[in-house]
């Protein structure tokens, strides 16, 4: 009788032991995950969409996932309902998702750009109404620009937020054409062939997802032997 008395203690507390360190919802006990769910995110750049897919691996068998969330640019926790589309620009998207079982994943972050914004470019050089000599601007004469010698087009291209302008083409009235695709020293382009009279520059930036910018001209009278 005394071991027996012992036997039923011994269950009594084992029983307590269990109840105290096995989780439970809704009164049902659950068996010992030790993973938390673990969170993908999936980024088309093409669109801008951002997709979240969690799944549980609790061992031996997992609770289910509860929820995710998700904190875009640092702002507020969001619960993810399904894929969303990020604004143009570059972004920060903080994630993470819980169990069932109350296991919460470490939060995770990833850097994303969408660009579906073309870039933008102007012609800074010559000036409309300079009169240049080999490059060098000698005085304002009004709206009419005179370039003696050869002459170099420098323009601004930006491209905001987006992946950055890739490369700036130079297209001329008279059929030349060229490209410079290092803005080590801004974007430019020298212009030494030889030519008398009014010649249109036209300009195009090209960003690194090959969007274009609107095409933008200027025209200016070249006196050049194309010789220096």
């Amino acid at each position: 009788m005394r071991l027996h008395s012992k036997a039923v203690a011994i269950l009594i507390m084992f029983l307590f032991l269990m109840a105290s360190v096995v989780p439970m919802i809704n009164g049902n006990i659950l068996l010992y995950e030790p993973e938390p769910p673990v969170t993908s995110i999936f980024f088309d750049s093409e669109t801008g969409i951002v997709t979240l897919i969690a799944i549980d691996y609790g061992y031996p068998e997992p609770s289910g996932v509860n929820a995710t969330y998700y904190k875009l640019d640092g702002g507020p926790q969001t619960k993810y309902t399904g894929p969303f589309q990020l604004p143009d620009g570059k972004h920060t998207v903080e994630y993470w998702s819980v169990d069932n079982a109350g296991f919460v994943e470490t939060y995770k972050t990833c850097w994303f750009t969408f660009d579906s914004t073309p870039p933008t470019v102007e012609i800074t050089s010559p000036e409309a109404g300079g009169i240049y000599l080999f490059g060098n601007r000698l005085f304002y004469l009004g709206t009419i620009t005179f370039c003696i010698g050869d002459i170099t087009i420098e323009v601004n291209a930006n491209d905001g937020d987006g992946y950055g302008v890739e490369s700036v083409f130079f297209e001329f009235s008279n059929g030349d054409s060229g490209y410079d695709d290092n803005a080590t020293d801004g974007w430019s382009y020298n212009f030494n062939n030889a030519h008398f009279g009014e010649l249109e520059i036209t300009v195009t930036a090209i960003d690194e997802k090959e969007l274009m910018s609107e095409p933008v001209s200027m025209t200016i009278n070249v006196y050049s032997l194309g010789i220096l």
